[in-house]
């Protein structure tokens, strides 16, 4: 991304040029919604859509995420008390991605405890999503994601297996959630190493306590082996594409 639009980032949540998604996360077992994860997707006035891999990157590196984070907790928790008023919603989660920078912020506990307050949600009902590839060893991250654990969020370690310190961050840091980058999910078919990676990082997060959520699943040979792997939940095109709040309302008959 260019600085041009980097610049335009700042001032996109006010533009109205932000807007969330919402990509269900489905029980293995039944095929029921178990959860979504909510998405931020940006439509730039002139340039159209720009891909989260391009803004989200620029966004945390020059502490422009703030604003447009907080918005995002709002927005989905608002969507979840929505859903959870439905009979099919009713214990449902939201998965929401916290960026380092949110994560240092020393109010994180107080700013997610006061928007569920305000909904009247359950802190196990949000899932705070961290990427495996941040640099989750930065003291202050590392605070911030012990004090949510011990506040009641769920906390869950994303895209585990794209970075290069996954077991020093689950021995040391209060995870309760495992999701399988969707790297290894789409080598499933042809890939036995992939197989292996993931039924043993399974075998791992169950031994932990922890639930596992596979990323990308797009065909019905990677959700068998999943489901066959003792896989929690899962997420992909094969399961539900991003939709808006509304459009999963539906779906979920309210």
């Amino acid at each position: 991304m260019n600085f041009s639009l980097a610049n335009d980032f700042r001032h996109a949540l006010d533009r109205g040029e932000l807007s969330p998604v919402f990509q269900p996360v489905r029980r293995l077992s039944d095929g029921v919604i178990a959860g979504a994860e909510a998405l931020m997707r940006w439509t730039h006035a002139e340039h159209g859509r720009i891909e989260p891999a391009e803004f989200i990157p620029v966004s945390e590196r020059t502490g422009s995420i703030h604003a447009p984070g907080a918005w995002m907790l709002e927005q989905a928790l608002d969507s979840l008390a929505a859903w959870q008023r439905t009979g099919a919603g009713r214990s449902m989660f939201v998965a929401v991605n916290l960026s380092v920078i949110q994560l240092s912020k020393s109010d994180i506990v107080a700013q997610c405890a006061g928007v569920l307050n305000a909904h009247g949600i359950a802190p196990e009902c949000l899932h705070l999503e961290v990427t495996e590839t941040a640099p989750l060893d930065h003291p202050a991250a590392e605070e911030g994601i012990r004090a949510l654990g011990a506040a009641g969020f769920r906390l869950a370690m994303d895209d585990f297996g794209a970075g290069f310190s996954s077991f020093t961050h689950l021995h040391r840091l209060p995870f309760d959630t495992l999701k399988i980058d969707r790297s290894f999910i789409s080598g499933l078919r042809d890939n036995a190493r992939s197989r292996a990676i993931v039924a043993n990082a399974v075998r791992l997060a169950h031994d932990l306590d922890m639930t596992v959520v596979a990323e990308g699943v797009e065909t019905e040979q990677q959700r068998a082996f999943l489901q066959e792997a003792g896989c929690d939940l899962a997420q992909g095109f094969l399961l539900g594409r991003p939709a808006t709040a509304a459009a999963l309302s539906r779906e979920l008959g309210g």
